[in-house]
Order: structure tokens, then C-alpha cells, then sequence
């Protein structure tokens, strides 16, 4: 996927037509949207893509003149989502709204995925969100080089929280 590694994205599945007619194209897509669009979040309602994806479908459904309909499908690592827009219509009515496992990470970390995210084209990345590692201030540890070689020596001592399995917080982690 093009852009900063760690961006949202909308991505849909067979966008061509639907992705022509938001730049403004003419012809057979003209009339593009004529019924509410479907935007499929691929984390759980309120985490940072889900709010992003909220502020940019309210402005995509003002410009557009049909509404966007923002519904959360999260699970493993973002693959639910994926799966469900890959077997949607290839219309441009079913959008994904996505951190980038399920396109990015999740064909490496799963044997087999229910869908080919290579067949998700990328219409817009909505937002760069930086990963960040952070220690109490009392931690022994002042750099990352400092937290790597106190991890060596204190083995299974150092626990982490991350987003989820595949997720850019977790394999930054590991």
C-alpha cells in the first residue's frame, strides 16, 4: 500500500469505477453514488481508525449527497474486515476502512487468508498514526538501545500492550 506504513486507509474491492466517478469522471459512473455507501471498520467502534473514519465519511457524505454508513466488523487483526469487502459487489458501495494488517501484515503472519488483499485497491489514506514506545519515568531504561539490552538481561520481565495480534503495536513491539 502506498504511503506511510502505519496510515489508515479506504480501500475497496474492484474500485475502479466507483473511485472514477468521487475524483469527478464522466460516463457510465456518472451517477455514482446513487444509494449510501458502506464503510467497513476493521477495529472495534471508538479506537483511532474507527474515529477517523467517522470525521472523513461525514465530510465524503456531504460532498457526495448520500450517506456513509460506518459499521465496525473487527477481528483477527483486521482480516474479518478485509474478508467481508473483498466478497462484497465490486461496485464502490462497499468501502474498507482499515489499519494496515489486513493488507499489509496478515498474508505473512497467517497461513491463508479468506481473501487476496492484493485485489483491495487503495483509494485514500485518511491518517499517518506514529507508533511510540514509552517507559514509566522510574524505568531503568532511557533509550531503546537501553530497553533492548535490559530486555537481554531481564528476560520475561518486561511486558508491552498492543491493539491486537498483527497489528503495527505489536510487531513494533516484538
Amino acid at each position: 500500500m502506498p504511503g506511510h506504513p502505519f496510515s489508515i486507509a479506504i480501500l475497496g474491492a474492484g474500485l475502479a469505477a466507483g473511485a472514477a466517478a468521487i475524483a469527478g469522471a464522466q460516463g457510465g459512473a456518472a451517477n455514482f453514488p446513487d444509494h449510501p455507501i458502506r464503510v467497513i471498520v476493521s477495529v472495534p467502534a471508538g479506537g483511532g481508525v474507527d474515529t477517523v473514519t467517522r470525521l472523513v465519511t461525514d465530510k465524503m457524505s456531504r460532498t457526495l449527497g448520500q450517506p456513509l454508513v460506518v459499521e465496525n466488523r473487527a477481528g483477527a487483526g483486521g482480516s474479518v474486515a478485509g474478508e467481508y469487502v473483498f466478497t462484497s459487489p465490486p461496485d464502490g458501495y462497499t468501502l474498507l476502512a482499515s489499519q494496515p494488517s489486513p493488507i499489509t501484515t496478515n498474508p505473512f503472519l497467517y497461513k491463508s487468508l479468506n481473501y487476496d488483499p492484493a485485489q483491495l485497491t487503495p483509494v485514500a489514506i485518511m491518517s499517518h498514526v506514529p507508533n511510540v514506545v514509552l517507559v514509566r519515568a522510574d524505568f531503568p531504561a532511557k533509550t531503546v538501545k537501553e530497553l533492548i539490552a535490559y530486555a537481554k538481561v531481564n528476560p520475561g520481565k518486561i511486558n508491552y500492550a498492543s491493539q491486537g495480534i498483527g497489528t503495527t503495536s505489536h510487531l513494533t513491539a516484538e
